[in-house]
């Protein structure tokens, strides 16, 4: 879990091959590409890296939730 503005945004990480890319809006911040779908109140968006597979989840709105996943962090 991470809190952001107030926010708390889930991230669930797994094996590459275990979670199929979601349907959804693809767009490339920091040379990565992201799938972003916002359903019910609640965005997703998520990523490949590697082997792994990651998947932010939050009631932030898409614009939000992609300025999050594109900050640097230590």
């Amino acid at each position: 879990f991470y809190r952001w503005r107030g926010k708390t945004l889930s991230l669930f990480v797994l094996p590459r091959e275990q979670m199929n890319l979601m349907p959804g809006e693809e767009q490339v911040r920091n040379e990565r590409a992201f799938h972003v779908n916002h359903h019910k109140g609640y965005t997703s968006l998520m990523w490949r890296n590697g082997d792994l597979a990651y998947c932010l989840v939050s009631d932030l709105t898409p614009e939000e939730v992609m300025a999050f996943a594109s900050e640097e962090r230590a």
